[in-house]
């Protein structure tokens, strides 16, 4: 069983209880990093800026508490980062948690945003 760090697990308690629900589940069986869950205006802004988000403050769903996205990524996240392979086994073994859970979500990836996850 794989476990998440502190970090992580603080960031994911930032997020709605099914999308907590979902990570959980997925971290049982998948070592993961919770990136981000909730960003204010300052951190949401800098997304833009940096090109992560296109999204200005509110209109990220990042933006609301408790937060209706979150990003995650493979562990060790350094190893993994440009690894899609890694990000898609992750991803699809998420869907199907998902789908056991009835929890409609949204991913990212449709777009290139590999680490966002949303509720739909």
């Amino acid at each position: 069983m794989a476990l998440m760090g502190t970090k992580s697990q603080c960031r994911l308690m930032e997020c709605d209880k099914r999308l907590v629900r979902l990570v959980s589940l997925l971290s049982d069986q998948f070592d993961l990093i919770v990136v981000c869950g909730h960003r204010g205006k300052e951190d949401q802004e800098a997304a833009v800026t940096s090109g992560a988000s296109p999204l200005h403050f509110p209109k990220s769903k990042h933006n609301v508490l408790p937060s209706r996205a979150v990003d995650i990524a493979p562990y060790p996240y350094k190893q993994y980062m440009n690894d899609k392979g890694k990000h898609d086994e992750m991803l699809d073994l998420l869907v199907d948690i998902a789908e056991k859970e009835g929890i409609p979500i949204r991913l990212g990836r449709i777009w290139g945003d590999y680490p966002h996850v949303e509720l739909a």
